[in-house]
């Protein structure tokens, strides 16, 4: 027997060919060899894994739990070479993807120039909007969504998580002073992201309670960057996703409110139509800007 692996599989062999003859004819052996060969591995397991009669065999109870482990270790051997077999073919064809245009700006943008350099014969068509665009109607792979998400018939993958502080300029602060109550929140002004689900409501965890708090703002925006230019101005208050504000946070252009309030988490997501839709190349694609995106955390993303 040359491997572990190897006396598994001879074994779950055995077992789903029903008989020592079948598996030998499967593994193209004789069957003295496959009877000998089970009875090297029963020897080294110090375990009896068949029940053995003239006509039949059976499995013993370890033996039903030794199949049940080939079986899988099986899969996940099979598995493993599917994807060595698919790492040495090239990735091509054409890819539609769509996000944010701030955020794909800053940082698909980065990613998939990376990406073209691993697979140059990939071809990548990218819209950036800040519109919710029709997967299937539009024929789009994959599109970047700020969750939660709302309930569909999409599938999604989470690929970044950060939560969000309450934010404002040294300068705004020392012209309104700074909130410390859930109840000082509404009196304050805000800048105001129209794109948001609630734009006119915050949600605030303190000590296990949500709490529902009224905003208001004299600027509303539906643009990310436009929001965060206000903010650094001083001309209002807002929640920013962490992984937005940590290089401001850290220098001081901005200060973080009330840090031991929850004002909750910002998850993003790859969603696409259908499981038919993850190919590999949308799998890889998913997957590297996970990853890229979890490496240059310490960046600012603008949502």
């Amino acid at each position: 027997m040359r491997s572990t692996t190897d006396a598994m599989t001879l074994f779950a062999t055995v077992v789903q060919q029903g008989s020592f003859t079948a598996a030998a004819r499967r593994l193209n052996l004789s069957k003295a060899a496959v009877s000998q060969q089970v009875k090297q591995l029963e020897s080294r397991l110090d375990v009896q894994l068949l029940n053995r009669s003239t006509r039949t065999l059976s499995l013993t109870e370890a033996g039903r739990d030794y199949f049940q482990s080939c079986v899988r270790i099986q899969a996940e051997v099979l598995s493993a070479e599917e994807r060595l077999r698919e790492l040495k073919q090239e990735v091509s064809g054409t890819l539609k993807v769509t996000c944010t245009a701030n955020f794909g700006v800053r940082h698909i943008v980065p990613a998939i120039i990376a990406f073209k350099k691993r697979y140059p014969k990939l071809h990548i068509e990218m819209l950036m909007t800040d519109q919710v665009q029709e997967l299937v109607a539009e024929n789009i792979d994959l599109a970047f969504r700020f969750g939660p998400l709302m309930e569909s018939n999409l599938f999604a993958k989470q690929v970044l998580k950060c939560p969000y502080h309450l934010c404002a300029s040294p300068e705004y602060l020392e012209r309104y002073g700074t909130p410390e109550r859930i109840s000082d929140l509404s009196s304050h002004n805000w800048i105001i992201h129209r794109m948001s689900r609630n734009p006119n409501r915050l949600n605030v965890g303190h000590q296990g309670e949500l709490i529902e708090v009224p905003i208001k703002g004299d600027i509303i925006t539906d643009n990310s960057q436009a929001r965060r230019d206000f903010i650094l101005a001083g001309l209002g208050i807002a929640r920013i996703a962490a992984v937005d504000v940590q290089q401001e946070l850290a220098n001081g252009t901005l200060i973080d409110l009330m840090p031991n309030y929850d004002f909750g988490t910002m998850s993003l997501h790859g969603v696409y139509s259908h499981k038919e839709r993850m190919t590999r190349k949308l799998r890889l694609f998913l997957d590297f800007i996970e990853s890229w995106l979890m490496n240059n955390q310490s960046q600012k993303l603008d949502l």
